[in-house]
């Protein structure tokens, strides 16, 4: 296998596809595949980028990219592969991707890319909202069917389930990295990923290595405990502020917290007034956010690990998750800040263990935590390492039983909507 990484800095189309073009004439060998990393100024134009190249291209959104030299937010990242692989499209309900998946061959690693929650036209999204609507009464009035309703319409129309779309590949021993793409700036039609200059929608990209790709991830956490109160006491200590709530869920569907709608229980707590916004009319006016402060943190019942769920400033009755629900306890903690124990610094100490790597991916989250600061993580990428910044990278993978990450929170599945790192080493 061999990559290349070359980039433009350019947020104008046509000096940034120009650059792109004399640098690719001088990448020393003939590329079969090129993913496309561009920022949000240029990810309208994929048909144009995708012409570069006479070979499998696809297109995904990203909200920046580093580099040894500095960090970007606009123009573009191209990485260039030669590689043995088989590029798979499937699309539908997250039932039949899985099954989808299940059914295609297995390789050594697997890329997925897709849309963790697809934000499809204005009147899919009123239709959704009408039928949440509807449910969150039957809900109210004791209907316990409501919830797996809920989840089942949003697994059909929006989500694919992070965990849910990962076990196929983890069940046959195969080690993949899942870009479950959630924008920080939500409009309608977005994500937008492309493969050889189609939109995909709402549908997966899995491509299918048969070399070994090196895939490391790490969450920024201290390690889960031997038992679920073990893993509550430590995750009470690295929050700060965190609160013990019961919750009632059905796969991807949350119901009430508490005994109170989501948006309720966080109104409640923080004694705010302000959470009842028009979710429509903000996506026409892009004011809608990717990313929220208040946290709620699930605990697994399987491997006592924990993932967070970000609570978004919407008056639901029931609320959709990005992975689905039935692994976790009832009992979960609802933290109102994001904050990292040791700033900067202990995301940086984490990147020095891992050693050498080509490429990485991290969580988006980070930018918005760190502001100015994050522009430290050059010091530690190699001359020709670069990495992007995208939403939560998941994995799974194979550690052993050596590492007990924190949000492993199924056997070998790793994922968490907030402060997740991926690191390639591609030979």
């Amino acid at each position: 296998m061999r990559v290349k990484f070359v980039y433009t800095l350019y947020p104008d189309l046509k000096l940034a596809r120009e650059d792109l073009k004399e640098k690719i004439k001088k990448v020393d060998f003939e590329p079969s595949l090129g993913i496309f990393f561009l920022t949000e100024n240029l990810i309208g134009y994929y048909q144009e980028f995708s012409k570069l190249l006479d070979c499998n291209s696809i297109c995904m959104p990203i909200e920046g990219y580093v580099t040894q030299k500095a960090i970007w937010t606009r123009g573009a990242l191209l990485l260039l592969i030669d590689a043995d692989y088989k590029l798979y499209k499937f699309n539908g309900p997250a039932d039949r991707v899985c099954r989808d998946l299940e059914n295609s061959k297995k390789g050594k690693t697997s890329f997925l890319i897709y849309p963790a929650f697809y934000f499809g036209g204005r009147l899919e999204l009123l239709n959704a909202l009408l039928k949440e609507k509807r449910l969150y009464g039957s809900y109210r009035r004791g209907d316990k069917t409501a919830l797996k309703r809920a989840s089942d319409f949003l697994q059909e129309k929006m989500v694919y389930p992070i965990n849910k779309i990962l076990r196929p590949l983890r069940d046959r021993g195969e080690e993949a990295i899942s870009f479950n793409i959630f924008p920080l700036e939500i409009s309608f039609g977005q994500p937008m990923i492309t493969m050889n200059g189609q939109k995909i929608g709402r549908s997966l990209i899995r491509i299918r290595f048969n070399e070994k790709i090196k895939i490391h991830y790490t969450d920024t956490l201290p390690e889960r405990g031997n038992s679920l109160e073990e893993t509550v006491e430590i995750l009470k200590n690295e929050l700060g502020v965190a609160k013990e709530i019961e919750v009632e869920k059905k796969g991807i569907a949350l119901g009430h917290v508490e005994g109170f709608k989501v948006v309720d229980f966080v109104k409640r707590e923080r004694k705010i007034s302000e959470l009842d916004k028009d979710i429509i009319n903000d996506i026409d006016k892009k004011k809608v956010l990717g990313a929220s402060p208040y946290i709620l943190w699930f605990f697994s019942r399987e491997t006592f690990g924990a993932a967070g769920l970000g609570i978004a400033e919407y008056p639901l009755g029931i609320y959709p998750s990005l992975y689905e629900l039935e692994p976790f306890d009832s009992r979960a903690l609802f933290s109102p800040t994001e904050t990292v124990k040791g700033g900067i610094q202990r995301l940086l100490d984490y990147f020095e263990t891992v050693g050498e790597f080509d490429f990485l991916a991290i969580d988006q989250n980070f930018m918005l935590m760190y502001r100015e600061k994050i522009s430290e993580i050059r010091r530690i990428l190699s001359e020709d390492a670069c990495g992007i910044f995208t939403s939560n990278p998941s994995c799974t993978l194979n550690y052993g039983g050596n590492i007990r990450l924190m949000t492993e929170v199924e056997r070998n599945i790793y994922l968490n909507l907030t402060r997740t790192v991926a690191y390639l080493k591609f030979s």
